[in-house]
């Protein structure tokens, strides 16, 4: 997600990232410091010109509702806030270990269809979206926005109430690939926040990202 929202020409200032960040350095990987999305390696998804603005132990769901919310301490730096106001269209992609109205974070806590929805209920209270596209992958993923009651939200998800979520390619029996992405899978929150970004030929709409990054690590 992060290299197609890259490809629509959205600089990394503009994208907020929060990111477990324990693939590169797991002792399941076989090569240190990397994580491939195929068996040939071609492309290195911790490689140069990557960003991450939340990570490790940042990465938990006070924080994640603090950002979306606004409700950050007075010293937050501004790239890692959400600056967005009433005019503003927000993207949130989510992806992780999950289940029935639950996405864990680090396998240490969860937040709840609940917790999002009443966030966004903040958000929406505040002025702080004009319409927001909420995307997440994880099992049972759907129900991660049954909970929702604010306007103007489309949200869509990569799996059904008791369905599984699965990563797959055309080399997905190569045990390697396997192993590295299920760890992608089950590293817990990978999302990112954007803050402003102007359509080409549009000056007066504005588009706010929530989308993942995956930044070099060095074991």
């Amino acid at each position: 997600m992060y290299r197609t929202v890259k490809r629509l020409g959205i600089p990394d200032s503009q994208i907020i990232l929060m990111l477990a960040d324990e693939i590169a350095c797991n002792p399941r990987n076989s090569f240190p410091g990397t994580v491939f999305n195929n068996a040939d390696r071609a492309l290195d998804l911790y490689g140069d010109n990557i960003e991450v603005d939340y990570r490790g132990y940042e990465v938990t769901v006070e924080n994640f509702i603090r950002l979306l919310t606004g409700r950050v301490s007075p010293d937050t730096p501004r790239s890692k806030r959400l600056l967005t106001d009433d005019r503003s269209n927000v993207f949130v992609y989510m992806t992780g270990h999950g289940g029935d109205e639950f996405l864990k974070f680090q396998d240490a806590e969860e937040i709840s269809a609940f917790d999002i929805a009443d966030a966004f209920e903040q958000m929406w209270e505040k002025r702080r979206y004009h319409e927001i596209l909420f995307m997440i992958d994880t099992c049972q993923a759907n129900t991660m926005y049954s909970k929702f009651y604010s306007p103007n939200i489309l949200a869509t998800g990569s799996s059904e109430l008791d369905e599984s979520s699965y990563s797959v390619s055309a080399h997905s029996l190569y045990p390697l690939f396997y192993i590295v992405t299920l760890r992608l899978c089950c590293a817990g929150l990978t999302c990112v926040a954007s803050r402003r970004y102007r359509y080409r030929r549009s000056s007066h709409r504005q588009i706010y990202l929530l989308q993942p990054r995956l930044p070099r690590k060095e074991c």
